[in-house]
């Protein structure tokens, strides 16, 4: 089983360690080859998808779908179809990035994203990091859709020809981003990795191991941020249309 789907989204069925795998071998291809895409999905954005006909094509085209949410999981579930893990998104980085180190081959990196001073500081802490990362390009992630700079910035990635493109615009901009670029740019993997480089910058903090390992790094983000409150509304909405698809395909 290579997918599930959920709310007619196919959500990769592989664990950490065989997405991480899945990488590696995309990134050592060698000779042409199409962009990678990589979508790290939580119940927010497929409830987004559900909103926006444009959004879900977007998802449809992806390369690879990964369960980034308990609450993915959880849907698989209920719908007794169940993927084995939460792939989260900031984890898969770091375990590739370790793989790769073990391997000791080269990454090329370029990022797109956050704030200036956050994503100077991201990149700095990746290279502190690992040994085997090379950043050859990044860029701050103001700049408007299909706008002069946006354009500049694509052809800066196409001159370095990274292994990977990291970009942290949110959901579903950065998803948006690699879409309208998909056949143009010149890099192996492309992953939208939302608010990530704010964590390795160390503006944003992740939840503490026993949060992580309960399952409730969303409620720890919810007490650090009580502004999400309104986005994690979204996870009973999402629990609910995943029933709705259940008891339909039992009628059918």
């Amino acid at each position: 089983m290579n997918n599930v789907s959920i709310l007619n989204l196919p959500f990769s069925a592989k664990t950490t360690d065989e997405t991480v795998l899945c990488l590696h071998e995309q990134v050592e291809k060698k000779g042409e080859q199409n962009l990678f895409h990589v979508v790290t999905a939580n119940p927010e954005i497929a409830m987004l998808s559900r909103k926006s006909r444009k959004f879900k094509h977007i998802l449809s085209q992806a390369s690879l779908i990964t369960p980034d949410g308990i609450g993915i999981v959880i849907g698989s579930k209920i719908l007794g179809t169940p993927i084995p893990e939460r792939v989260a998104g900031y984890d898969t980085l770091h375990r590739f990035l370790t793989y790769r180190e073990t391997q000791q081959v080269k990454t090329r990196i370029f990022a797109v994203g956050a704030k200036e001073e956050i994503i100077q500081l991201a990149v700095e802490k990746l290279k502190e990091m690992y040994s085997f990362v090379e950043i050859v390009g990044f860029h701050n992630g103001y700049f408007s859709a299909e706008s002069e700079k946006e354009q500049q910035i694509v052809k800066e990635i196409n001159q370095q020809k990274p292994d990977l493109l990291l970009v942290g615009l949110g959901a579903p901009r950065q998803e948006e981003f690699i879409y309208t670029y998909k056949k143009e740019l010149q890099a192996k993997v492309a992953i939208g990795v939302g608010g990530s480089f704010d964590v390795l910058s160390g503006k944003t903090k992740r939840a503490p191991l026993f949060f992580q390992r309960l399952y409730l790094e969303w409620f720890w983000r919810l007490v650090s941020q009580p502004s999400r409150w309104k986005r994690q509304l979204l996870l009973p909405q999402f629990v609910l249309e995943v029933l709705k698809e259940k008891f339909s395909k039992k009628e059918m």
